[in-house]
C-alpha cells in the first residue's frame, strides 16, 4: 500500500494542505478545515492519491461535507465555488463532484486507485470535511449487494457505459403493459438518459448520448435559439428539487439538413444539441446505446416510450411515465406516403391506450437487446394521443450523428 501526496496547478498551490494519514490495517483519515489553513486567502487546491494492490479496491467515507452552497445556487452553477471530488485516474469522466452540508457520503473505486481532489475558488467560502478510507479485498468488495444508490451511497459501477440502468436485473424483470397515455410511472431513475428539455415553458424529451451531446425531434427545436434552452438530466419528480437534478444550458443546436418540418410530414425529424458543459456520469444520468444496423428493430419487437407529456386522464404526468408500444407495419399503421426507412411506427395496443402525446416529442423509443437499452427511435409525431405513433427511426441517421458528436 501506497500513499501519495499532490499538490498541483501553478500558482495556486497550497504548501500546507493536511496530509493523509494512512495506518497498517490499510485504512487511513483525512481531516481538512479551512480554518486551520495558514494562507486562507487565495485559491486552494489539493489532492491525494490512494494506492492499492491489483487485488483491492478502495471505499472511502466521508462523516461529514460542509462546503455551504445552497441547492438554489447547485442547481444553476453545480459545485463551482467549492467541492471536494474523486476519481479513478484514467476515468475522470466519471469524477464525483461533492458540496453542500452532507453526512455519511460512501464512494468506492473502480479501480486500484482513487484520486481526492479539494478545490476552493471562493476564498470567503467555508469548508471542512472528514474522510477515512479503507482498502477491501476484491472478493469483499464484489460480494456486496447490487443496489440502486440512495442520496447517500455511490456505487463502484462504470457509469460511462451506454445503455445500462442500475435498477436493471431486477426492476425490469416485471412486464410492462401501458404508459404515457395509459400508462404507469417509471421506477424512479430508471431511464438515466431521459432528458427533460424546456423552451421557455414549452417542454419535449430529449436523450444523452454522450457527456457532451443530447438528441431530440428537429421539431422541438428548429428556428430556437439556443440560448432559450434549458436541459434538465437525472429527474423523475419534475416538480421536485431532486438531488440528483442536474441543468445544462445549450451551445449549439444541429437539424438534420433536410428536415422541412410540416411541408414534408415531419420526415427527417432529427437533431443534436451541444451541451455548453459536459455531463459528469453518475447513477442518476447515463448514455444510451446507438446501433447502426438497418434490421436492429423489427414489426413486432415491443419498444418502450418514455416523458413527462400530457396522459389524457390515465396519469400524473408529475413523474415520468412509460409505455411499452408495438412496432407495426406501415400496411397496418395505413401510412402510404411515410417512408418506412426513416420512420417507424408503433401502437395499436389491445385497449388502444398506449401512445405518446404533447410533451413528450423527442423522447426516446428504446429496445432492450443483449441486457443494454438502444435507442432505436426518437417521439415525432401520430394521429392522436391513443393509436399510432410516428417515431424517427434512429439507425438511419447513426453515420450522421457519430460524425457530428465525435468530430
Amino acid at each position: 500500500m501506497m500513499i501519495i501526496l499532490i499538490n498541483s496547478i501553478p500558482a495556486v498551490v497550497l504548501s500546507d494542505c493536511p496530509l493523509l494519514r494512512s495506518f497498517i490495517n490499510d485504512t487511513g483519515v483525512l481531516d481538512f478545515n479551512k480554518t486551520t489553513m495558514m494562507n486562507t486567502e487565495s485559491i486552494i487546491h489539493c489532492q491525494w492519491l490512494v494506492v492499492g494492490s491489483s487485488h483491492q479496491r478502495i471505499v472511502v467515507e466521508f462523516d461529514y461535507i460542509f462546503i455551504p452552497i445552497s441547492v438554489e445556487e447547485y442547481l444553476k452553477t453545480g459545485c463551482r465555488r467549492g467541492s471536494v471530488n474523486l476519481w479513478t485516474p484514467g476515468l475522470q469522466h466519471e469524477k464525483v463532484e461533492l458540496c453542500g452540508d452532507r453526512r455519511k457520503v460512501r464512494v468506492a473505486g473502480v479501480g486500484q486507485t482513487l484520486m481526492i481532489e479539494f478545490r476552493l475558488n471562493d476564498y470567503y467560502l467555508d469548508a471542512n470535511f472528514f474522510m477515512h478510507y479503507q482498502l477491501i479485498q476484491i472478493e469483499q468488495a464484489l460480494s456486496t449487494p447490487s443496489h440502486l444508490i440512495s442520496s447517500f451511497i455511490l456505487s463502484a459501477e462504470n457509469y460511462a457505459e451506454c445503455g445500462l440502468t442500475s435498477t436493471n436485473g431486477y426492476k425490469f424483470s416485471r412486464g410492462v403493459t401501458s404508459r404515457i397515455v395509459g400508462g404507469r410511472q417509471a421506477v424512479p431513475h430508471s431511464h438515466p438518459w431521459q432528458v427533460l428539455l424546456n423552451d421557455r415553458g414549452k417542454f419535449c424529451g430529449a436523450t444523452v448520448l454522450n457527456a457532451n451531446w443530447i438528441i431530440t425531434a428537429a421539431h422541438c427545436v428548429n428556428g430556437t435559439n439556443p440560448e432559450n434552452l434549458l436541459a434538465e438530466f437525472g429527474i423523475h419528480d419534475r416538480y421536485s428539487v431532486e438531488h440528483s437534478r442536474v441543468k445544462r444550458t445549450i451551445k449549439q443546436i444541429v437539424v438534420y439538413p433536410s428536415y422541412n418540418g410540416k411541408l414534408t410530414r415531419w420526415v427527417h425529424d432529427i437533431a443534436l444539441l451541444q451541451l455548453s458543459n459536459s455531463l459528469i456520469f453518475n447513477p442518476f444520468v447515463r448514455s444510451i446505446c446507438l446501433s447502426s444496423i438497418s434490421n436492429f428493430i423489427q414489426i413486432g419487437d415491443r419498444t418502450l416510450v418514455t416523458g413527462w407529456g400530457d396522459t389524457h386522464g390515465t396519469g400524473n404526468f408529475r413523474y415520468l411515465r412509460e409505455v411499452e408500444v408495438p412496432i407495426q407495419s406501415n400496411d397496418q399503421c395505413r401510412l402510404k406516403d411515410v417512408n418506412s426507412i426513416t420512420t417507424l411506427c408503433a401502437g395499436l395496443c389491445q385497449n388502444s391506450t398506449c401512445d405518446a402525446c404533447q410533451g413528450d416529442s423527442g423522447g426516446p423509443m428504446v429496445l432492450l437487446r443483449n441486457g443494454r437499452w438502444h435507442l432505436v427511435g426518437l417521439i415525432s409525431w401520430g394521429f392522436s394521443c391513443a393509436g399510432l405513433g410516428v417515431y424517427t427511426k434512429i439507425s438511419y441517421y447513426t453515420d450522421w450523428i457519430t460524425k457530428i458528436i465525435y468530430h
